[in-house]
């Protein structure tokens, strides 16, 4: 069954949705819970874009630029999957957490999802701007852009964090 039904890679799933099972949609808290899996996993490729950020700022990589710039088409992909998904959960049939929840998955998904396009922003000026035209930081210019980056990454792991367990 292996040879005719083989795995899926990861590679063919990345920007689709993993856990929102339409089954699950008749069941509010189980349809939330899976809303929220695929929020992790949105917030997860925003790290991802965000870590290598600094790797392009720092070696002037175009390949890994264009590389994460494409890496914001995948949140845009999940990001609205997430929205349909939720959409279809009836607001009637929530209770009142449940609607917190609801909303608290959407704000973080829209928020996680401006940050990708943020970021895409980003690398299109660093590509153009700087490597391009083979330009470098000052140390100390590196040296803030490496705190200020340091800050961003703690400040996504803490809205994860917050957003997983939703004690603000």
């Amino acid at each position: 069954t292996e040879r005719w039904l083989p795995a899926q890679r990861e590679a063919d799933t990345v920007g689709l949705p993993k856990y929102l099972d339409p089954v699950a949609l008749d069941t509010p808290a189980l349809a939330l819970g899976n809303a929220a899996r695929e929020a992790i996993r949105l917030a997860d490729t925003v790290h991802d874009m965000l870590a290598g950020l600094m790797t392009v700022l720092k070696r002037s990589d175009q390949d890994l630029a264009e590389t994460l710039r494409r890496r914001d088409d995948e949140i845009d992909r999940l990001y609205s999957a997430i929205k349909r998904y939720l959409a279809q959960i009836s607001r009637e049939a929530l209770e009142s957490h449940e609607s917190r929840r609801w909303t608290d998955i959407i704000q973080f998904t829209i928020n996680m999802e401006h940050v990708a396009d943020i970021i895409e922003r980003l690398l299109l000026d660093v590509a153009e701007r700087k490597i391009q035209h083979g330009l470098s930081f000052s140390e100390a210019g590196l040296v803030e852009i490496t705190d200020l980056h340091a800050r961003l990454l703690a400040n996504l792991q803490l809205a994860v964090a917050v957003f997983l367990n939703g004690d603000l």
